[in-house]
């Protein structure tokens, strides 16, 4: 077993969180937490601001992957502009979401706040 598995090993539930939220967490560490077998640690994992773009792009591409996963992408302000404009066209708290993210595009944004407006508009 290598130190990096026997690390994993012993922590707890609640230690993975708080790894899996901390800005200083290497990203070998949250290499592995992504993988982790729990519901929380890899949303915690998606929504950290340290966490590898790959990962990310990981995350956006498992179709498998819930609500909570495409609403921690989009709040993480390195989630590549790409997959913000991708989650941008999910209505509710998603595309809010999007909006409200520090790094996402202008274009994003306006283009985002014109479809809220237009899928408004179809039920008056």
């Amino acid at each position: 077993m290598n130190d990096l598995q026997e690390l994993y090993d012993v922590h707890s539930y609640t230690e993975k969180l708080d790894l899996a939220r901390d800005i200083n967490t290497p990203a070998h560490i949250l290499e592995e937490l992504s993988n982790d077998k729990s519901y929380w640690v890899p949303i915690y994992v998606a929504v950290n601001p340290s966490t590898p773009i790959h990962i990310l792009e990981k995350f956006y591409n498992n179709k498998s992957r819930n609500f909570a996963f495409k609403l921690a992408i989009a709040e993480n302000p390195s989630t590549p502009a790409y997959i913000l404009e991708a989650l941008s066209i999910h209505y509710g708290s998603i595309s809010r979401t999007v909006m409200f993210n520090s790094s996402t595009p202008e274009y994003v944004i306006e283009k985002t706040y014109y479809q809220s407006i237009k899928s408004q508009l179809k039920f008056c």
